[in-house]
């Protein structure tokens, strides 16, 4: 029984160490073919799995050793009380995880929807005012895509005007001019 214990002990570890290398962010490798998409709540859920398994083996392994060396408890009630500090270990595994990243949040900081857009060129289709938002439009991924659109210095752009995309924020894409950008390479 001890053996069981010591391997998963040692399976947690080496789990744990898998995530601390290569990251929790980038453990979700959920089952997306060509053409297929996978939801937010699936692609948070594939990147609860890997440490929820190592919370689960390393207390698993870590209490039941103890258990069976240091208590004279049966073999069952051994078991029985490892499986349960294995359960407080998941539950306080998934509060941590919960607690410090969003399961929403996307598997790789590039993603994130505010900078996607970083750096595209755009059009000024309804003049930018240094009081209101005007509009632009741009191209991604072959489809043209229209938004509010505000001055990053606050200056008023005319309609026609060439700009850059910097960031979104709350919907409303904040832009420069080309030439502040042209000058500054």
């Amino acid at each position: 029984m001890l053996a069981l214990f010591v391997l998963c002990l040692m399976a947690g570890f080496g789990l744990g160490l898998r995530l601390m290398l290569g990251g929790v962010l980038k453990d979700a490798s959920p089952v997306a073919g060509e053409g297929r998409t996978v939801s937010a709540r699936r692609l948070a859920e594939a990147r609860l799995v890997t440490p929820m398994a190592a919370a689960v083996l390393a207390s698993f392994g870590m209490s039941g050793a103890a258990l069976v060396r240091g208590a004279r408890w049966s073999v069952a009630a051994s078991l029985f009380a490892a499986l349960a500090i294995a359960a407080v270990g998941a539950t306080i595994a998934a509060w941590v995880r919960s607690w410090a990243l969003d399961p929403n949040a996307p598997t790789d900081p590039e993603e994130d929807p505010r900078f996607v857009v970083q750096g595209l060129p755009a059009l000024v289709t309804r003049a930018i005012a240094s009081a209101r938002a005007g509009e632009i439009t741009w191209r991604l991924n072959g489809k043209t895509e229209v938004s509010p659109a505000r001055a990053l210095d606050g200056a008023d752009l005319r309609e026609g005007t060439e700009v850059v995309i910097d960031h979104l924020e709350d919907g409303i894409a904040w832009v420069e001019t080309w030439r502040q950008v042209e000058a500054r390479l």
